[in-house]
């Protein structure tokens, strides 16, 4: 990765350790004892591939705890080689802290709340690594931005900070209880909340189709508007029904939007 972009090749290896297969997991993934004997490398060779990929770059994963403690870390020392890469920072422990709507942190279940028209992975790397990329990206990145959290090791030390509740409150733009905002700071909520609200949806509708970054840009400032005035958000509610009316966006997210529209009102 530069920045949000990624960049090179891809690297992929399948590593053949010459072992029984657990049928569990070969049913999961679809890799036999026999396949991985034709396609596999030798582990130190796979690992000397990863190693000249990933230099020293910090690697980040979703559930790094298991994919570096449990499988690279061990296998480094196992094999005597040197380390590939060092922890950057787990994509699942910074989801729970910015994805807090989510009913579950599992990357499926995260995919099919945040990204509906992307498949859904399917235990194979890189699916996994495109969905998170994209989790991170498009919906994490501008709630970490707005947060103020720009930096990698920024972003790195958010995504271990306890307790997870003064960190959701950051990121829904609320200082943690007892904490007031930062003097001289310019507010996290914007006083004209309301009119942008009403332009983001208005947009949507005339353009006559799902526009699914303009609906996840409304969804953030629901999340993170809720003072808007009781007119505006009865406006927002007729124009949310006027899109289901029509059709323009899913019903799914239809009710989500609603949902939030009724608490503004409430």
């Amino acid at each position: 990765m530069n920045g949000l972009d990624p960049v090179g090749p891809v690297f992929h290896a399948l590593l053949n350790h010459d072992v029984e297969i657990d049928p569990a997991a070969e049913a999961l993934h679809g890799y036999s004892r026999n396949f991985l004997r034709e396609n596999g490398l030798n582990p130190v060779d796979a690992h000397e591939k990863f190693r000249r990929y990933a230099g020293d770059l910090p690697i980040v994963s979703f559930n790094l705890s298991f994919d570096w403690g449990r499988v690279l870390e061990p296998e480094f020392v196992r094999l005597s080689i040197p380390a590939a890469g060092h922890p950057g920072f787990c994509a699942l422990t910074l989801a729970r802290r910015c994805l807090y709507e989510a009913d579950s942190h599992r990357l499926d279940v995260l995919c099919a709340t945040f990204l509906p028209s992307e498949p859904p992975p399917q235990h194979r790397a890189a699916s996994d690594v495109k969905v998170t990329l994209r989790l991170f990206r498009e919906v994490m990145w501008p709630r970490l931005e707005r947060a103020g959290l720009l930096q990698f090791d920024e972003i790195a030390e958010f995504s271990r900070t306890t307790p997870v509740a003064s960190c959701v409150e950051r990121i829904r733009g609320k200082p943690p209880m007892g904490q007031k905002s930062e003097a001289g700071r310019a507010p996290l909520v914007s006083t004209d909340a309301s009119s942008e609200l009403v332009g983001l949806l208005l947009g949507i509708l005339a353009d006559n189709k799902v526009v699914e970054a303009e609906l996840w840009t409304l969804r953030h400032w629901l999340d993170a508007h809720q003072e808007c005035r009781f007119e505006s958000a009865e406006r927002l509610r007729a124009l949310v029904n006027e899109a289901m009316v029509n059709g323009v966006v899913t019903a799914k997210e239809l009710r989500k939007l609603r949902g939030s529209l009724m608490e503004l009102v409430t």
